[in-house]
């Protein structure tokens, strides 16, 4: 009657009842409400707080609906206000399932909710309408749930998408053309609904969401493309699989006729985004693959710069460490390559498939209305620096960089600050290129000089100094660090524009650190190609110092510059790198950070122990961290992988530490801590046992090892064992469960200690476990026999176990046999077995595995690390072995197939344009192709040639020292001192330095096999070709043959053009300059031979050249001729030219004796046994006439007094000889200008026509 009572135009409203309603009052309300199913109604009031009152002043939505309710007031609406048939009866309300929802108000399920409060919350709509709003059209239905779905999505209540789902689902239309409001509104409230069930996660929902608007739509094209990549979206965020996001994505493109206008990019980047963050990227690819593809007539999506941004993006989220080095992804049709993609074919060449399906996929994006911008090349340039970063082998990155950035300048698309810092950053990747951080440095001044470039912000400067880090120029991240705090950039033109620097921060200071810190893994992994590692002396001092610098800026202001954990954590790196360790104490920077507040993580203790110089101080921090309490909630936040389990990370840690230096006694304290405070073990730690034993020289102990704690042998009795020998205690099952890693580190530390027979036992506990062992186990016992091999030749160690009984010959042919039998093997196990049999005198195994590692060079397996190198190292290293046996015939084979190998390169279908062994032991062979070898990496280095002719010398070839000279030549010109500036001095030294044995070596065969006119040759074309003297020991081979040939005068010729070229090593080679060497040695090779006056003429040169010392003076009572220092030869050119000098004193001048210092002989190769002094005495005896006899001074045992009269009687001599010879001269004169010898020609004249008419 209330109810009654009201006009059309009343507001109504339902409001929560706070008071109980009893059993009178129920059936009160159920006799007026005209129901006939009391049943119904008694079961929905049972336990359950009604209504008191019905307030019809306003209308207030609260909570939820329930069947009561909706029976309640939709009979009173349907039977009084708003005039429905009575058909409508109590029983449609309550089941629903079976009749109409009346405008959205009723629930499927009930959902009346009891609260402890005291009251029972009625939640309806609260919008306000007057009762005639309920005959409006469809689309002020949906504006009325977009409304309340929008109010309600905060409060994450799914209530309303439920119920607008079943709306939907129940309630088709028919006509859609006289509603043009319907598609936007529908659109509007179904994206908030989908957002509001992927929000809590409700994937059924949003799947029931879907399918119900396609009902809906029953047909019509009222559907925008847009809800469904909403939905797609959506549905990314919950748990739902790829089955679930296919399911919506075949509604979309099975019901073209309900979509308002086609799909577009923005559906297929969400789908293919979706897809890709379940790690289905190959499906996200053929997705992207069948609906790009022209041919697709049902549904052809043109894709925009976003689609390429979200294709390059997945593939590099999809990029794992350990992932297989697969081929690219490619489809077998493809279409002609794009400008970029043609450029990234050729210098691009990675293992990682993703970045060559990404290669391959360009011609995708390959049409005129495709507009690149800064995100699609920036995810490129992602993709392209994570592959470099992975994967070693993806080479070639400066290359890929400047092809992107010339496609970025061609298609018009200005570079903004993420993209020319990523450019910046991958600019400068070392891998085949360790000079590539000069590009990084050029690029960051053109972002300063050209205006078209953003200007370089901390990020790029970032990038730059990381660029220098990776090639360890950390001097030139030095540099760039002193420049960001000037605030100046250094010599740039006018042409730069106005600009500021930005000042450093944290993130700067931890690059420099990262460039000082140079760590060989780090290297390794950018720079395989480089073995030695940079002198590390003074880098910590510098560190230092940064991280001082760092410290006094913060605290003068410079907040952006507070060392943070990564600043700590670099700093206590570089630490670990000096030995001996620093004054600066690890415990003080631990004791800083407390000070400061900056966090510890597990990577800081762990560079902590790896610094400590000691077991004991290594305990001391393990101790630490174990009392550290905000270490392990730092590192579950802030790091991942290994370094998340804390304590176990830094004990293992401490292991390695102490398995690398052998000892045995760190180990054990560690592992004991270890245990004592029950920290769990992991694999790292069962390899660091193994690691500790193999390397204590106890690897007969791993078999039974693994067999231990695979429970095969008993355990007890092992710990025992293992205990006496290494003092580890181990618990039973305490390790972790043993992998396949663990057998094959077991087997390699037996290979490393030469044990070779439990090798074979740890190997086969492993087969028997049915664990399948790879090719890499079979190189390892190649590679473990090739080393017995060697360090049997060498003497370097010797071998146990069965070893003991094999000789290295048949090590090195297990060896072989082995890596012959493997499937592909890697270059460098190739190269170690290759040198085994060289070292052996195998030479032809090793001339075949010296082609096999040749073909991998040619073939797909060149992908592998350094291949080239490797080739390169076993061209020498082969070379070097026949020069040390002087094998010059095995030489030749080596030479013929590595020359012919790089001339292959270079003419596929040529192969006379390398030199035979014909042509190195006959006449002089063209070299003129030699140079144009070199860019192949493969060719023959100079260091080849010198051990060719290193082994020739050995084996007496001289032809092929002389013809192998002819192909050092080009090498030589290039560093004659007039083909480059003084910059390049150095460089040149050390090159001209390594090409000198050469010549030593030719000369010294040409001497052996007495060629005096080829040494000469040689030592002629040397001078001319470098522009320097030749080295002293080659020039002293030539004299000495010269001299056999007696030879005098071409030997001063030669002495004479040595001296005057500058020398090589300086002044001063072995403790004596290199004249002095040269003229004692011209001396003592003439005096050998008996050419005493050349001899004497040298020795005289030399003298008054300042070259040889030559002490005779008049002393006290007789001339005084001091020999110290001089050798036999230049000893006897001393006492004659001293005798010549006596002879032209005048004759008026006192007679004296003459005394010549010998010395006792305590230099002398036996002590006190004067080599000169009896030298000395024969040479006056027997070369002097009259004879000149000595006599012993008293007192002096090293001095030879030599008497006057003695010296007068041989003056005396000497002047008659003169006469006589003068004689000689005369009567030779006086027949020359006689008659008798103009007659004795003309006779011959006439004899010599005689006998050429005859002739002809």
């Amino acid at each position: 009657e209330h109810i009654n009572n009201q006009t059309t135009s009343t507001r109504l409203s339902w409001r929560p009842i706070r008071y109980n309603m009893g059993t009178k009052a129920k059936e009160q309300m159920i006799e007026q409400s005209g129901v006939e199913d009391n049943q119904e109604l008694h079961r929905c009031f049972n336990n359950q707080r009604c209504l008191k009152s019905i307030n019809t002043s306003t209308i207030r939505k609260r909570r939820r609906c329930s069947k009561l309710l909706n029976a309640l007031v939709g009979m009173a609406i349907t039977s009084h206000v708003f005039q429905i048939p009575e058909r409508m009866s109590a029983h449609a309300f309550l089941n629903q399932r079976n009749g109409p929802r009346p405008w959205g108000l009723s629930q499927e399920k009930p959902c009346w909710r009891i609260r402890k409060s005291g009251y029972s919350g009625v939640f309806v709509p609260s919008y306000y309408s007057t009762l005639d709003d309920f005959d409006k059209p469809l689309s002020d239905r949906l504006s009325f749930y977009s409304y309340n779905l929008q109010k309600h999505r905060s409060q994450r209540n799914t209530k309303t998408a439920k119920s607008f789902s079943y709306f939907l689902r129940d309630n088709p239309i028919t006509d859609a053309q006289n509603d043009s409001d319907l598609p936007s509104n529908l659109t509007r409230a179904l994206i908030l609904a989908t957002r509001t069930a992927g929000e809590v996660g409700d994937y059924r929902l949003i799947l029931h969401l879907i399918e119900s608007s396609v009902k809906f739509a029953n047909g019509n094209p009222i559907l925008s493309p847009r809800i469904f990549g909403e939905a797609l979206n959506s549905l990314s965020q919950t748990k739902a699989n790829a089955s679930k996001l296919k399911r919506i994505w075949t509604l979309a493109t099975s019901n073209e006729a309900i979509l308002a206008r086609p799909l577009t990019a923005f559906e297929l980047n969400t789908f293919m985004k979706a897809l890709a963050k379940l790690g289905r990227i190959r499906s996200s690819i053929d997705v992207l693959l069948q609906h790009t593809d022209e041919s697709n007539e049902k549904v052809h999506i043109i894709p925009d710069a976003y689609t390429a941004s979200t294709l390059f993006t997945a593939l590099r989220d999809s990029i794992s460490a350990d992932q297989k080095q697969e081929k690219e992804l490619a489809s077998q049709s493809r279409r002609t390559d794009s400008t970029l993609q043609s450029r990234l074919k050729v210098v691009s060449r990675s293992p990682a498939w993703q970045w060559n399906t990404a290669v391959d996929l360009l011609h995708i994006f390959d049409f005129e209305d495709f507009h690149w911008n800064n995100q699609a090349y920036s995810t490129l340039l992602k993709l392209h620096e994570k592959a470099a970063a992975i994967f070693p082998e993806h080479i070639n990155g400066s290359e890929i960089t400047i092809a992107i950035l010339d496609d970025m300048s061609q298609k018009n698309v200005l570079p903004d600050e993420m993209s020319c810092s990523l450019v910046v950053k991958c600019i400068g990747d070392p891998s085949g290129n360790r000079m590539a951080w000069k590009n990084s440095i050029d690029f960051l001044r053109r972002m300063s000089k050209e205006e078209a470039l953003p200007l370089p912000n901390v990020f790029a400067y970032s990038a730059a100094i990381v660029a220098c880090a990776r090639c360890s120029e950390y001097e030139v991240a030095l540099e760039l660090l002193e420049e960001m705090r000037a605030g100046t950039i250094a010599q740039l033109d006018s042409t730069a524009h106005a600009s500021t620097i930005p000042a450093p921060n944290t993130w700067v200071y931890n690059a420099v650190l990262l460039a000082i810190n140079d760590q060989k893994k780090y290297r390794r992994r950018h720079n395989p190609a480089r073995k030695v590692s940079r002198p590390t002396k003074g880098r910590v001092e510098l560190a230092m110092q940064l991280f001082e610098q760092m410290k006094s800026d913060c605290e003068s202001g410079s907040e952006n510059l507070r060392p943070d954990t990564v600043t700590y954590n670099m700093v206590l790196s570089i630490m670990g790198t000096e030995n001996p360790p620093p004054e600066v104490s690890l415990i003080a920077l631990l004791d800083e950070m407390i000070q400061n507040g900056t966090p510890r993580d597990a990577i800081t203790y762990r560079n902590a122990i790896l610094a400590s110089p000691s077991g004991k101080r290594t305990r001391r921090l393990l101790l630490r961290c174990l009392d550290d309490d905000l270490l392990l909630s730092r590192s579950l936040e802030t790091l991942q992988g290994k370094a998340a389990n804390a304590m176990t990370f830094i004990f293992n840690g401490a292991l390695s530490t102490a398995a690398s230096r052998r000892s045995l006694k760190d180990f054990t304290n560690a592992f004991s801590l270890m245990q004592e405070r029950n920290i769990e073990p992991s694999d790292d730690t069962t390899s660091h046992i193994i690691s500790i034993v193999g390397k204590s020289g106890n690897s007969n102990l791993l078999p039974k090892l693994l067999s231990a704690l695979n429970e095969d042998v008993s355990f007890v009795e092992f710990k025992s064992e293992l205990l006496t020998a290494t003092g580890i205690s181990l618990g039973q099952h305490w390790l972790p469960q043993l992998s396949d890693t663990h057998y094959h580190e077991a087997t390699t530390a037996c290979l490393d200690d030469n044990n070779i027979a439990d090798a074979h036992r740890a190997f086969g506990a492993m087969k028997n476990k049915g664990i399948v062992p790879h090719s890499g186990y079979a190189e390892d016992f190649a590679v473990a026999y090739a080393r017995a091999a060697r360090n049997i030749i060498r003497g370097e160690k010797d071998l146990v176990h069965q070893t003991a009984n094999m000789s290295p010959k048949q090590l090195a042919q297990n060896a072989y046999r082995i890596a012959a039998a493997i499937t592909g093997p890697s270059p460098s196990t190739l190269k170690v077995v290759a040198t085994s049999c060289a070292m052996t005198e195998q030479w032809g195994m090793a001339q075949k595995l010296l082609r096999s590692v040749q073909k991998m060079v040619v073939s797909e397996s060149e992908r592998l690390l350094n291949t080239k190198e490797i080739l390169c190292d076993l061209q020498s290293s082969l070379l070097r072995e026949c020069a040390h046996q002087g094998n010059v015939t095995a030489a030749l084979w080596f030479v013929n197939d590595i020359q012919h190998f790089a001339a292959t390169q270079i003419h596929p279908n040529n192969s006379k344009v390398v030199p035979t062994e014909h042509d190195l032991e006959g006449m002089p062979h063209s070299v003129t192709n030699e140079m144009s070898l070199e860019h192949t990496g493969v060719h023959m280095r100079p260091t080849n040639w010198v051990s060719l002719v290193k082994a020739a010398r050995k084996s007496g070839h001289w032809r092929v020292c002389v013809n192998t000279l002819q192909f050092l030549r080009p090498y030589v010109v290039k560093t004659n001192p007039s083909y480059y500036g003084t910059e390049d001095e150095k460089l040149q030294w050390k090159k001209y330095k390594k090409l000198v044995p050469a010549l030593v070596h030719a000369t010294a065969c040409l001497e052996i096999r007495s060629q005096y006119a080829w040494a000469l040759r040689a030592i002629m074309d040397w001078i001319s070709w470098s522009g320097r003297r030749a080295p002293p020991q080659a020039v002293l081979s030539v004299i000495r043959v010269l001299s056999a040939r007696g030879r005098g005068e071409e030997v001063k010729d030669l002495l004479a053009e040595t001296v005057h070229h500058p020398s090589i090593l300086g002044n001063t080679e072995d403790g004596e300059g290199q004249e002095e060497m040269l003229y004692s040695g011209a001396c003592t090779a003439l005096h050998r031979n008996g050419l005493y006056d050349d001899a004497d003429e040298i020795y005289v040169s030399g003298v008054s050249n300042g070259y040889l010392g030559f002490s005779f003076r008049p002393g006290d009572e007789a001339m005084v001729l001091d020999l110290h220092g001089l050798n036999v030869a230049l000893a006897h050119s001393a006492v004659r030219v001293a005798m010549r000098q006596l002879t032209t004193m005048p004759k008026g001048q006192k007679k004296s004796d003459m005394m010549i210092i010998t010395g006792r002989g305590r230099n002398s190769a036996f002590h006190l046994r004067p080599v000169l002094r009896p030298e000395i005495q024969r040479m006056l005896l027997e070369e002097f006439y009259p004879p000149l006899n000595t006599v012993s001074v008293p007192g002096n045992m090293g001095a030879l007094l030599v008497n006057a009269d003695d010296i007068y009687r041989w003056q005396e001599h000497q002047e008659g000889q003169k006469g006589l010879r003068m004689l000689a001269v005369a009567a030779a004169i006086k027949d020359l200008s006689s008659s008798r010898l103009r007659k004795s020609i003309v006779l011959s004249m006439e004899a010599n026509k005689e006998n050429k008419k005859a002739h002809d």
